[in-house]
């Protein structure tokens, strides 16, 4: 009974890492509403590096997400972390790499989604890549920031990445798409012109449940467990009944995206009646804004990761941006090494070196993309790209310097590369 006691009430003592206090004063992690240009309140997260001093300015990556940002911390959750069953409280998605290189992380909820207030009309519309540059710019104007910002995400937050560079504050300097959809109506939403019912029917039903702040990939009993673990969607810290957090999730509008696909099978149609088309909020439906910008980009893509891979090259060959391609046998996200004849538990070989670009992204020497984790994979299909050696072959983009490390590929370019022909399916 002594010890059942103890082990209840240790968690009041325990400091979790998000908790810790860094020398410049501030928490480790700190969450907060920021209001919008339209009244509207985003939640946003941040992680400064331990170490951060009183007066340090230090350059900021930024995540732009509607899978959540970050899951409430409940009395079972520090109960097991005690027992050592859990680690919670601790950053994710690689933060505290980054935090350990001398950057602070910034993770937001898109509007509509997690602890954000407003609703979702279609993904990485107008609205939500207004807010993240507004959060940018609230970024650019912290006492600790050297105005100096990158954006990076996998997947959907890979696609927020690209989108912020259309019309981007100054302070972005350099952007990481990793593992996205280049064109989501094409490569993914309809794959070579088929519609992909089981995908879109099955993110829809995920999402709809984060959306309404619901337990996750559970029934029953084990949906109680859960909420024994976290009540859901992080709330911020001015928020501490999570009472907010409620009310967005309560009185937002729930988007609908397999409806809104079923009745917008062509390029051209109206997405969810929300006046754009799924193609135009893509990466290549921004185009002209995204060239303009000329921000350097870090492009990670795996072989068999559905279209990501053809996006990728679609991009390289026809956007005039200074690009840095890494394409391998990596799984979604790049956790795992998907090689055919590789034991199925086989980790990602590291390549030695991702990127060379120069960026002014911290202190003007070294860019964000040289700063990625070197957790990437080799690549055994033999066909164009994956068996490039050093130098140019018959078959490779024009203008490009596909390079080798161990047996993945780096393809990159000069900031000078001409622009070319339409993206595949744009012609």
């Amino acid at each position: 009974m002594v010890t059942l006691i103890a082990v209840l009430v240790a968690p009041v003592f325990v400091t979790l890492p998000a908790e810790e206090e860094t020398p410049s004063g501030h928490v480790r992690n700190e969450s907060h509403y920021l209001t919008m240009r339209d009244g509207v309140r985003i939640a946003v997260d941040v992680w400064y590096p331990a170490d951060l001093q009183a007066g340090q300015k230090v350059p900021t990556l930024v995540r732009g997400t509607r899978y959540v940002r970050a899951r409430d911390v409940a009395w079972g959750a520090r109960v097991m972390t005690v027992l050592k069953q859990l680690n919670a409280g601790s950053p994710t998605f690689g933060t505290d790499y980054f935090n350990r290189e001398g950057f602070a992380v910034v993770v937001v909820d898109a509007r509509g989604t997690g602890a954000s207030f407003g609703d979702v009309s279609i993904p990485w519309g107008p609205d939500e890549v207004a807010d993240y540059h507004e959060v940018i710019n609230w970024i650019a104007a912290q006492d600790w920031s050297n105005d100096n910002v990158g954006a990076l995400g996998v997947s959907y937050d890979g696609n927020s990445a690209e989108a912020i560079i259309a019309g981007a504050p100054p302070a972005l300097k350099a952007v990481a798409p990793l593992f996205h959809n280049f064109d989501t109506h094409f490569y993914l939403a309809t794959a070579g012109g088929v519609f992909n019912h089981r995908f879109v029917r099955e993110w829809a039903d995920i999402t709809a449940r984060m959306d309404r702040n619901e337990p996750l990939f559970c029934d029953g009993v084990a949906c109680t467990m859960q909420r024994l673990l976290t009540s859901g969607a992080k709330c911020v810290d001015e928020d501490r009944g999570c009472r907010l957090r409620d009310e967005a999730a309560r009185t937002r509008r729930v988007s609908a995206p397999y409806e809104a696909m079923v009745a917008a099978p062509f390029r051209g149609d109206d997405w969810g009646g929300s006046g754009h088309t799924l193609t135009a909020v893509s990466p290549v439906g921004r185009r002209a804004q995204i060239e303009a910008s000329g921000l350097p980009m870090l492009v990670l893509a795996g072989w068999m990761d559905s279209g990501t891979v053809d996006g990728a090259i679609s991009r390289f060959r026809t956007f005039s941006n200074p690009q840095q391609v890494v394409i391998g046998a990596l799984s979604h996200g790049g956790m795992h090494d998907t090689d055919p004849y590789k034991p199925t538990d086989a980790p990602p070989i590291p390549i030695k070196k991702v990127s060379t670009a120069r960026s002014a992204s911290s202190s003007g020497r070294t860019s964000v993309t040289d700063r990625l984790p070197r957790r990437r994979a080799s690549c055994a299909i033999t066909r164009w790209v994956c068996n490039a050696g050093t130098s140019r072959r018959p078959g490779h983009p024009p203008g490009s310097r596909p390079t080798r490390s161990g047996s993945s590929v780096r393809i990159t370019s000069s900031p000078a590369r001409p622009r070319r022909r339409a993206p595949i399916g744009m012609k």
